[in-house]
């Protein structure tokens, strides 16, 4: 996402990082150095200023755990005019390692109650999803008991066996071809297959795979 957002905010005004980034900036301008898995902490620890930003977004706030709390709470403390817009959905957390209660976080955290800090803020719910289509925007909808609305008419599922989905791997570019699966089963084996049949399209350059879960995101 970091990447993405990179490549799309592109004005000289904008920083664009994540929370770990944003401890190593902070602390790298105050002298301070730190292990990659300490720099929260440890940027916690030290009362440092906060440059002259004026918007906080904040994106995926449901995956803010204790540490990363704090230190929105200390930016917020430094700069209390700063406008906030955080984005998230609590029905899409997907880690679950914090003892933090999210919702009442970013709740208090956009009201500045407790902290001596006055603001008011507007929520908004997004309902219309522009990448997926109606059926599947249901069944969403019904998993996570809320409104979906799905209006991509030219999104699609179709259910095809192993051969039918090596054909259609092959005749796409890289790319565009995003594959999900278990590792070790029919995604190695497509992997595979695609390198050994079609080795100038797919190979190391041109296909990227993730092979553990502790795999660094941050890939050009």
């Amino acid at each position: 996402m970091k990447l993405d957002a990179k490549a799309r905010i592109i004005n000289g005004r904008t920083t664009v990082t994540n929370y770990h980034g944003f401890a190593w900036q902070e602390l790298s301008r105050a002298g301070i150095r730190a292990g990659i898995s300490e720099l929260i902490q440890t940027y916690n620890r030290n009362d440092l200023p906060v440059g002259a930003y004026d918007v906080l977004i904040l994106d995926e706030y449901q995956d803010i755990d204790q540490e990363i709390s704090e230190m929105l709470w200390h930016i917020k403390k430094k700069r209390p005019d700063i406008q906030i817009v955080a984005v998230g959905d609590m029905c899409q957390k997907i880690y679950d390692k914090t003892t933090l209660d999210v919702a009442s976080f970013i709740s208090e955290f956009l009201k500045g109650e407790g902290n001596g800090i006055r603001s008011n803020y507007i929520p908004m719910e997004f309902t219309k999803c522009f990448r997926i289509g109606h059926d599947h925007a249901a069944m969403l909808g019904r998993v996570w008991e809320k409104t979906i609305t799905g209006v991509n008419t030219a999104f699609k599922i179709d259910v095809v066996p192993d051969y039918r989905a090596k054909v259609i791997a092959a005749n796409t570019e890289p790319k565009d071809l995003l594959v999900l699966g278990s590792r070790g089963k029919g995604v190695t084996k497509l992997q595979n297959y695609l390198e050994k049949t079609y080795p100038d399209k797919f190979n190391k350059h041109t296909l990227w795979s993730k092979i553990m879960d502790t795999d660094g995101g941050a890939t050009n």
